[in-house]
């Protein structure tokens, strides 16, 4: 609200064509240094009233000497202490900062001497009445203050005379709103102050205003009537002028002969603005600020329905961490310009457009689409809000830190990367420019992360003066490949104790860089002694004992305030206790000792935790169950070169683990996983019992996953015999849907009988699994009618009626579904009703079955299953052969190097028969392919026996090829010396050249011509798959799993880039035995850019790498014919665009020259849709004989 006068040092210059900016600069460009704004003012200018600039030169006991900047002499003033505004105080007066000046007691002989007296509250007296006998417009200054005298009122104003003849004019807004009604009544003088004046020029600016009038009291011009942006207040119409703009008078309770505050209305921002009789003088209407109008003390309303329901109306009342919509307006290389509500401007940068970063964000997002966004702060020198739509930061739960406060203390909740320190720190930003810092000790747990990243931090302090905070990871489960990460323990005593129960609140979303994961917020109560109920959450892998997780994500999925029975403390983190309801580690606690710390371990000891971390280095890290905090690095001994893919577990898995060394000073022990050595039988168990354990578990878990599911559904358990009905009968498998809850399900091939089927028909089925929380259910269908009359036939004959499956039950049954956590087999004995038996498909928690696992049993096997146990009204047992092969499995000798020296070399004798098509194998990825011709498009394999092996990038999995620009790049990063399971679809083979190697150390007939000569071998090769369709299809058919021989014209394949663009043509290839081609002018301009230097030059190629996936549509297929081998080679033509047989007039279409005609002159296009197209010199430039050249 401080006044002060300033030059107009270059106008604003910007130029506006075609909606783009050409040049120049949107504002004024403006100066407030006496030295300029005094520039004209010489000693004998000063007179005694006139206002002008100073600046502060130094502070003294008494007062202030004042600089005026004139350059003709070494003028002061002196600013005595009592003539200073309210809001200044000399204490806090800096070097050079600048007031307005008012000049007094100037001797009226005109002799002005070095200093002269001056005052900072100009309102209090007017120009000297001396001076106004002889006054002219170039003696003014802005800011000086004068009487006066109405001459003539009009509709716009009044016109007042100012002394010696000098007249000038007042505009309506700037008189008092009390005068405005009848300027005729202003008769009497009224002071006014200069606004706007120029040397040698009648431009002049008056205001009457009595709070613009006040220069020395900004009190009078910050606030208008404690209404803020945004609120509604009510408004009597005082004017409409011509153009449909309305003037209001506000209706204040506090200010009964009105307000010294107007307000004022565009035609744009009034509802129903076309009706004239809507808005009469003396109409009342309710209306919204949305701006303020500071030099004419105006509130700028509106009362369009639209904006009274906007949560903001201008920047002013932007609140950080509010959710809002946002329109694009633009697109640019460092983000988007977005529009909020249509009339305010923001910005979203590149590293928040979303979670994962786009290289070109044109191809994502578009001009005219609305996006949710989050206001991260606002930019007061571009006037614009920075907002986010990183889908981590709009859909967290977490607490949102919009200030520096001490009851941030200890909070959770959701930061990003927005600096990173030289010495490894990180800067974490918050909402409203709120940071943090995180040490580069804490920052390494992260391992490498980038700008915008998101990550769950624990605020540690505050320093609410300073304006500082420091932050910790918080969620242990995001940590780095390289950093072991410990906790504290919990609370240590016997009264404290295994378990707790627990309410679920809600869920939330971790983001940590590239990494994810999700956490069920709970409420877990511990009782009065161990201070009441605690906030926590748990992260989806510690729910269960499972290998898949229960759901497939915990959004919409479990009602708030469902109770979990029974949960346990792991450890405890800044004051945030782990816990997990993993029933098989409760279970373990309650039948073994309780390990409180390091004095309870012995070597040999059997253990049991949960696996936190893998490092890149130590194997597994697994931290031990009872909330002792112990953590040790587990690994499983291995004598082999050769990583055996059994030999893994993933994160969160429940594992035994056996004590292997000990470490008491040091404070270190180890841990061993090998399920041989893990295993200890206890009375009347066999070595079947943990199998039979992990599968009840697993069964109970989803039970409880199923009865607590939003929206109330009810579920059928598992195992039970329902009616459904037929959606749509397909050639692999049947759409169905459960009537009682109007829940769709499917049943595979293999489990139906094989019949015609009819839309609507109803069913007999068995439930055999469900996905959660979606609710898909998956049936085994059977004949019901066909096998009761079959039944009868039989009892007529002698039979006896079908038993129902009880315990210890040996019946026959076929295997259903193979999952990794269980195998679904369901009874085909005509003695027995149709049941479902389910059997363990693990028999220890430290096994990790592949997906889909391979073993035992396979989908459509039929073997004799004894029935163990139930599982609420669920029937579990154990094939026959599972006894044996547990205690194979768990009871086998460690084998030693001598043994596994004699394994390997007989497996290389018969390195032939061990590979087989259409089998999945374990693999151990070696890196890019480089043997024969070297290709970025596939990966090089080691198959069992040293089979090479081929992964072409098309058959890797699809979730890959769709989120990664270089899947097989991605690929390699993670995989690189690791195993995988893959499936063989064909064999091959590859041309080498190698030279020959000559034993010098025996006879040789080789002559020195010998040197330069070529040996050409064949190296068979075995083509694999890793696509999950591919992994699950039982058929073993050459034309169903192998690659892709047969193209239909506007088909959309998957290609990756052999070569960069050479020649107006990429170089592209489907798979090992199909290539293809996309001309340059089929790429598209998302693929091509402009020359930014020469916009109307040719357009420059995009950087294409190898190893590149993309989309293209088939247009053309070549078939070319090797001569030597009579075999067909496929060559694709390929676009990356739509292309349409006519090309209409007025048409922009992209075309690539490809021919120069010199009679007549003109030049071939080749377009996108095959066509060509010619250009003559006249379609060029009015330069005809230089057409060509340009």
């Amino acid at each position: 609200g401080q006044m002060i006068a300033y030059k107009v040092l270059s106008a604003a210059n910007a130029t506006v064509s075609r909606g783009k900016k050409q040049g120049g600069s949107r504002r004024a460009v403006v100066t407030c240094c006496p030295s300029v704004v005094n520039a004209h003012l010489m000693a004998s200018s000063l007179l005694n009233g006139l206002v002008l600039n100073g600046s502060v030169e130094s502070v003294e006991d008494k007062g202030v000497v004042i600089n005026f900047g004139l350059q003709s002499c070494e003028l002061r003033g002196f600013l005595p202490s009592t003539a200073l505004p309210q809001f200044v105080n000399m204490e806090t007066l800096i070097h050079g900062q600048v007031l307005l000046i008012r000049i007094q007691h100037l001797s009226p002989i005109g002799k002005v001497g070095r200093v002269i007296n001056v005052s900072a509250i100009p309102e209090v007296e007017n120009l000297d009445e001396r001076i106004v006998e002889k006054l002219h417009l170039n003696m003014l200054m802005p800011g000086t203050i004068l009487l006066a005298e109405p001459i003539q009122s009009t509709a716009k104003g009044v016109y007042v005379e100012l002394g010696n003849g000098v007249k000038g004019f007042i505009r309506k807004q700037h008189l008092p709103p009390r005068q405005r009604r009848d300027l005729s009544k202003l008769i009497r003088s009224i002071r006014v102050v200069v606004m706007f004046c120029e040397q040698n020029s009648r431009m002049l600016v008056l205001s009457a205003h009595p709070d613009i009038v006040a220069l020395s009291k900004p009190q009078k011009r910050n606030t208008f009537e404690g209404i803020a942006i945004g609120d509604k207040v009510l408004c009597e119409v005082n004017e409409v002028d011509r153009f449909g703009n309305i003037h209001f008078d506000l209706i204040l309770d506090n200010a009964p002969k009105g307000s010294l505050v107007s307000a004022y209305a565009t035609k744009s921002h009034l509802q129903s603005a076309n009706e004239r009789d809507a808005y009469k003088p003396g109409s009342v209407h309710q209306v919204r600020v949305i701006s303020y109008r500071l030099v004419e003390r105006q509130l700028v309303v509106s009362n369009k329905r639209e904006i009274f329901a906007q949560k903001m109306v201008s920047l002013v009342d932007a609140v950080p961490g509010e959710k809002i919509r946002a329109k694009i307006e633009s697109i640019k290389a460092n983000g988007l310009g977005v529009k909020v509500y249509d009339r305010i401007s923001a910005f979203i940068p590149i590293v928040h457009i979303a979670d994962k970063q786009f290289t070109r964000i044109e191809k994502h997002y578009s001009k005219g689409q609305v996006l949710d966004c989050r206001i991260l702060e606002v930019d007061a020198l571009k006037r614009r809000l920075i907002l986010t739509s990183k889908p981590s930061l709009l859909n967290s739960s977490l607490k949102l830190i919009k200030e520096y406060s001490a009851e941030n203390v200890g909070a959770v909740t959701l930061g990003y990367v927005r600096a990173k320190h030289e010495n490894g720190g990180l800067l974490i930003g918050f909402y409203g420019g709120v940071r943090a810092y995180m040490f580069p000790k804490e920052a390494a747990r992260l391992g490498e992360v980038k700008l915008g990243y998101t990550i769950q931090v624990n605020v540690q302090s505050v320093d609410v003066e300073k304006q500082r905070m420091l932050v910790t990871v918080a969620d242990p489960s995001l940590t780095a490949d390289t950093v072991v990460l410990r906790s504290s323990a919990f609370m240590e005593g016997k009264d404290v104790p295994l378990c707790y129960s627990a309410t679920i609140t809600g869920n939330s979303q971790v983001v940590s860089g590239a990494k994810r994961g999700q956490r069920l917020d709970l409420n877990v109560h511990l009782g009065k002694k161990l201070g009441g109920t605690v906030q926590t959450s748990m992260a989806v892998e510690l729910l269960s004992d499972t290998l898949d997780p229960l759901v497939d994500t915990l959004a919409d999925c479990f009602k708030v305030g469902s109770k979990i029975p029974q949960v346990t403390v792991l450890s405890e983190k800044g004051g945030i206790i782990k816990v997990s309801s993993k029933r098989f580690v409760i279970d373990w606690l309650q039948r073994h000792p309780r390990i409180h710390s390091m004095d309870d371990l012995s070597k040999g000891l059997l253990v049991c935790g949960t696996v936190t971390q893998r490092h890149a280095e130590m194997g597994y890290f697994v931290e031990l169950a009872g909330g002792s905090a112990l953590v040790a690095p587990a690994r499983f001994i291995v004598y082999s070169a050769e990583e055996d893919p059994q030999n893994e577990v993933q994160i969160g898995q429940t594992v035994l683990a056996r004590v292997s060394s000990i470490d008491i000073e040091r404070k270190r022990f180890s841990l061993i996983l090998n399920p041989p050595l893990c295993y200890e039988l206890d009375d009347g168990e066999n070595w079947c019992s943990l199998g039979l354990r992990l599968l009840e578990y697993t069964i109970a878990d989803w039970e409880w996953c199923a009865a607590n599911l939003i929206g109330g559904k009810k579920l059928p358990s598992l195992g039970a015999s329902v009616d459904v009905t037929l959606v749509l009968p397909l050639n692999d498998a049947l759409t169905l849907e459960w009537s009682d809850e109007k829940l769709r399900g499917y049943a595979r091939k293999g489990n139906f009988p094989e019949r015609k089927y009819t839309r609507g028909e109803t069913l007999k089925a068995l439930l055999l699994d469900v996905v959660l929380p979606s609710c898909e259910l998956e049936f085994y269908i059977f004949d019901e009618e066909k096998e009761s009359t079959s039944h009868s036939a039989k009892t007529k004959k002698g039979h006896t009626k079908r038993k129902k499956v009880e315990l210890c039950s040996e019946v026959e049954v076929c295997v259903a579904a193979v999952k990794r956590d269980f195998i679904a087999t369901v009874t085909v004995e005509d003695s027995f009703e149709r049941a479902v038996i389910y059997l363990p498909s693990r028999f220890h928690p430290n096994i990790v079955t592949p997906s889909p696992p391979t073993g035992r049993l396979e989908c459509g096997a039929v073997c004799k299953v004894m029935v163990k146990q139930l599982c609420g009204s669920t029937l579990i047992g154990l094939a026959e052969g599972d006894l044996a092969f547990a205690t194979a499995l768990l009871s086998a000798k460690m084998k030693t190097k001598q043994d596994l020296k004699k394994k390997k070399k007989r497996d290389t004798d018969s390195t032939s028969k061990r590979v087989k098509p259409f089998m999945v194998y374990p693999a151990k990825v070696v890196g890019p392919w480089k043997r024969g011709q070297e290709s970025a498009c596939a990966i090089e394999l080691e198959l069992p026996g040293g089979i090479l092996g081929r992964l072409h990038g098309s058959e890797l999995d699809e979730s890959l090829l769709e989120n990664e620009r270089y899947p097989i790049g991605a690929f390699l990063r993670e995989k690189t010396a690791k195993s995988i399971y893959v499936k063989v679809i064909s064999f091959g083979s590859i041309k080498e050249i190698t030279s020959p190697k000559v034993d010098l150390s025996k006879p040789t007939k080789k002559r020195s011509n010998d040197d330069n000569r070529i040996i050409t071998s064949f190296v068979r090769v075995a083509e694999c798959t890793m696509r999950k369709w591919k992994m699950a299809e039982e058929k073993k058919k050459q034309s169903l799993l192998g690659y892709q021989q047969h193209y239909v014209h506007g088909e959309l394949v998957t290609v990756f880039v052999k070569k960069p663009l050479i020649g107006g043509i990429l170089q592209v290839e489907a798979s090992p035995i199909t290539a293809g081609v996309i001309q340059k002018q089929s790429l598209g301009e998302g693929n091509l850019t402009l020359n930014p230097t020469d916009t109307d030059s040719a357009l420059i190629d995009a950087a294409f790498e190898p190893g590149e996936v993309m989309k293209a549509r088939v247009v053309g297929v070549s078939t070319a014919k090797n001569r030597r081998r009579s075999r067909q080679q496929k060559c694709l033509e390929l676009t990356v665009v739509g292309s349409s047989n006519e090309v209409k007039p007025d048409e922009r279409v992209m075309g690539r020259v490809i021919n120069i005609t010199q009679s007549p002159t003109s030049v071939v296009f080749a377009l996108a849709n095959s066509q060509r197209a010619v250009i003559t010199p006249t379609g060029v430039s009015d330069r005809y004989g230089h057409a060509l050249e340009d």
